[in-house]
């Protein structure tokens, strides 16, 4: 069955989605009904937990989760206490867990979700995958807010952000454009206030312009975003290129 060129209007913009039928693409139906990753289930062999200290600066506490994160090892799951971290170095995630043995990231209480953020906006929140891959990864129950961009990803495969708040930054929320990503998993987080006049003001930038970046065999879906402005103020912008999302 050959594809077909769907139109999709929604606030005044035109997306052309290229879309395949199953029959025709044998890959295409493991996207079928799927909200979350084949590694969802799996159990932590260890947990740690970090709490915030309220004796310690927000800088103070910001530098003891960075350090925590940073020593994950497969199949390890770090709790995070709630309270505000404030992280002022340049951050790169840089974790490799593997589908038997994923890494966990997530906050205490889905009710006060710990609060990750950095001083100003000369630097991402959080960088993942920078300097080298990371992968099977899952941030869950976190708010992040302030910096530039909240989460830059790049060479990210087999990553899951779900049940975050993001909101508030210098530019984007999200973005993926800068290395090839694939199975990313992006779900029920909370994307709102992305309205600086001088930045392009989207909640997900996912892919690059002319194909020159592409994420693929990805996951967005129930996701609550809103209040997206600056020059552009896409809400989800998947770029040209991208494929079996």
């Amino acid at each position: 069955m050959p594809s077909r060129l769907c139109l999709i209007f929604a606030f005044g913009l035109t997306i052309a989605v290229r879309s395949v039928s199953a029959s025709a693409d044998p890959k295409a139906p493991w996207l079928v009904g799927r909200l979350k990753p084949d590694w969802a289930e799996v159990k932590p062999r260890r947990t740690r937990l970090v709490q915030h200290d309220p004796e310690k600066s927000d800088e103070e506490n910001g530098a003891a989760l960075a350090r925590a994160i940073q020593r994950l090892q497969a199949g390890e799951m770090l709790k995070i206490g709630p309270g505000r971290y404030s992280i002022l170095p340049k951050f790169d995630v840089i974790l490799r867990g593997t589908a038997k043995d994923p890494i966990w990231i997530v906050g205490v209480d889905p009710d006060n979700p710990p609060v990750i953020t950095r001083p100003d906006a000369r630097q991402n929140v959080m960088n993942v995958g920078e300097r080298s891959r990371t992968e099977y990864v899952c941030f869950r129950g976190l708010e992040f807010t302030g910096g530039s961009t909240l989460i830059r990803f790049y060479d990210c495969h087999n990553l899951w952000l779900d049940r975050c708040h993001l909101h508030d930054a210098g530019h984007e929320g999200i973005t993926a454009n800068t290395r090839d990503t694939s199975h990313l998993f992006i779900t029920r987080n909370h994307f709102h206030h992305f309205i600086n006049p001088d930045a392009t003001g989207e909640a997900m930038y996912l892919g690059a312009n002319h194909g020159k970046v592409a994420m693929s065999y990805s996951v967005i879906a129930d996701n609550h975003v809103h209040h997206c402005g600056g020059r552009q103020g896409d809400g989800i912008e998947v770029k040209q290129g991208s494929h079996h999302n």
